[in-house]
């Protein structure tokens, strides 16, 4: 104990007798010893939850909500260029519509137009959001949402009412069962 409370890590040698290798300057997640060995909490830690009868890391507050911005920034990226190529009624866009989609001169390949698959423009889907674990009667479910086999916008509309539409508490814990 004294040797955590001076802050280093203790860790058994490779060797099969009972001798131990001392680490300085590595910090136990979570925890910080004063001088006089008191410990301290660390704020911005994962915390450990049970889910259905599993352990589920969860992240800090402040990874979940850089975590939550990059999928609204993707979910935003996704409905630009959907507008921008054209598309009507997408889930979840209350803005302006274009009159008229881009000139193809002007559209970016793979990102406007269709991959080698056939499916829809690259731009029109999830790329890092590719799938949420979602808790629902009891177990754990999968959505995939960059399934090839459904169109864009139902995977826009799957996407929202599986998580964009949710509360923070839960996307929150959607996003620690997806990691």
């Amino acid at each position: 104990m004294a040797m955590l409370q001076e802050g280093y890590m203790i860790s058994p040698t490779l060797a099969d007798k009972g001798t131990w290798v001392f680490i300085d300057g590595v910090e136990i997640p979570g925890m910080r010893f004063n001088g006089r060995g008191d410990v301290q909490t660390v704020d911005n830690v994962p915390t450990i939850q049970r889910l259905f009868g599993k352990p589920v890391i969860v992240p800090s507050e402040i990874v979940l909500r850089q975590f939550r911005e990059y999928c609204e920034s993707e979910r935003r990226a996704i409905m630009q260029c959907m507008v921008d190529l054209g598309y009507s009624k997408i889930p979840g866009y209350d803005g302006e519509y274009r009159k008229n989609p881009i000139e193809d001169k002007y559209k970016i390949k793979n990102y406007h137009t269709k991959n080698k698959q056939g499916v829809e423009p690259n731009g029109t889907r999830f790329w890092s959001l590719t799938e949420i674990a979602v808790p629902e009667g009891g177990k754990i479910v999968v959505y995939n949402l960059n399934d090839p086999n459904k169109s864009s916008k139902d995977l826009l509309k799957l996407a929202n009412e599986k998580f964009f539409n949710k509360s923070v508490d839960e996307q929150n814990m959607i996003i620690a069962l997806t990691l």
